[in-house]
């Protein structure tokens, strides 16, 4: 089972010391690619117990965050797809968002959070490898993402 108030405390994913959106030279690109965040299992349920508003997406049968912009982001409690992006995963591996300008320097403390998160989420979530396979294309398909490292993912009991 996933646990979000661990993920909020354990896994800050920030990209730098500084909000990276306001000195983004692609304004607000990351906050206008998808108006629906797909939310993993649960995560819908933890984010309307926090007043947090949330969709459902029919086609995909998964819950979304229907994305507010940069001003009104909720910050810490900002969807998981958020906190990792410009990082995601994908089907055995993380990839990259070429669409974010830091995508070819991002810091290694980034990288290890978003890669510790992704492992606990793929490791704790009982649905959460087939949530991946079905989002994965869906969530990404109008980027061009590159692989950028494979996940050893733990086996389920």
């Amino acid at each position: 089972m996933i646990d979000f108030h661990y993920i909020q405390t354990e896994f800050p994913c920030r990209l730098g010391a500084e909000d990276c959106g306001g000195s983004c030279d692609v304004p607000y690109k990351c906050c206008s690619l998808s108006p629906q965040v797909p939310l993993l299992p649960g995560e819908g349920a933890f984010l309307a117990d926090n007043g947090l508003l949330v969709g459902f997406h029919k086609q995909l049968e998964v819950d979304v965050f229907p994305c507010p912009g940069r001003e009104l982001c909720p910050g810490e409690l900002r969807p998981i797809f958020c906190k990792s992006f410009p990082l995601a995963p994908g089907m055995a591996c993380l990839t990259v968002s070429q669409v974010c300008p830091q995508h070819r320097t991002l810091s290694r403390r980034f990288i290890n959070d978003v890669h510790g998160l992704w492992l606990y989420v793929l490791s704790n979530g009982r649905d959460s490898a087939s949530w991946v396979a079905r989002v994965t294309d869906w969530a990404w398909s109008k980027e061009n993402r590159i692989p950028l490292w494979r996940v050893n993912r733990v086996p389920s009991a």
